[in-house]
């Protein structure tokens, strides 16, 4: 069983990097991903994006210096042939007690803080005065979205200026929906009888990918939604052309529901 034994063992560490291989590859689409949060295109985005990642570093530093010194330990107290030296009796040190005490509760500290700072900055309502308002509603299975001090309406594409604050009130016409642009901001439900708050913002023009992230019944695959960030100057014209058609454009509504409750 020996030879046996070590040609296992032998294997061991090539399938390991294989399987860590396969698992990694999976990783690259994910930053070039339309539903990537590692490429924030706006001030939301990029807020949460920077907790996570000086969450990350934190964690990454911790890890090396506990794998260091136990790298370290193993090596420099191993065991030794002809070692005849006595064992050490010592039962601790105060000063390393006090400094892996009082390290890690000022790295808690540290992290709260930041993490309530950020809280209050993502709540933090508009100014309704110089954000642009919208309410989303969330249906099986799609997105409407009502610009109430325009007097327009929208299914699946929701429109906005680049570099407005935008204020959304989000409700549910029947189940729990979710709303998530990942380039923009995190998810906020959308619930039945709720309104749930949120605002966004775009940096730059662009069209960015958003869906439902609540799983929400056999159409859920098709809760896709497009933010499309336009120049205020395009968004003004885009605007005025669809205040326009304010008639006729309630019934494009109407159709495009029927369209997604068809499919």
């Amino acid at each position: 069983m020996r030879p046996v034994g070590r040609l296992l063992s032998g294997l061991r560490w090539p399938a390991l990097l294989t399987v860590l291989a396969v698992a990694l590859s999976g990783c690259g689409s994910y930053f070039t991903s339309p539903a990537s949060v590692l490429a924030p295109a706006g001030p939301v985005a990029a807020r949460q994006l920077s907790l996570i990642q000086i969450s990350l570093y934190i964690m990454l530093g911790i890890f090396v210096i506990v794998i260091g010194l136990w790298g370290w330990a193993i090596i420099r107290y191993r065991a030794r042939r002809n070692d005849t030296r006595e064992v050490s009796r010592s039962t601790g040190d105060s000063r390393l007690e006090i400094l892996w005490t009082v390290v890690p509760l000022l790295i808690v500290i540290y992290l709260t803080v930041l993490t309530v700072q950020t809280e209050f900055y993502l709540t933090r309502e508009p100014n309704p005065a110089t954000s642009l308002q919208v309410s989303v509603t969330g249906h099986q299975f799609f997105w409407q979205f009502q610009y109430p001090g325009l007097g327009i309406s929208t299914v699946h594409n929701l429109y906005i200026p680049v570099g407005e604050k935008v204020n959304l009130t989000l409700t549910s016409a029947d189940v729990i929906h979710s709303f998530w642009v990942p380039e923009l901001g995190g998810k906020t439900d959308a619930i039945p009888g709720y309104h749930t708050y949120m605002w966004l913002e775009a940096s730059r023009a662009g069209s960015y990918f958003g869906e439902c992230a609540q799983f929400c019944g056999v159409g859920h695959y098709l809760m896709h939604m497009t933010v499309i960030a336009l120049p205020p100057a395009q968004f003004q014209a885009w605007v005025k052309s669809m205040q326009k058609k304010t008639s006729s454009s309630s019934a494009w509504a109407l159709e495009g529901t029927r369209l997604v409750a068809a499919r």
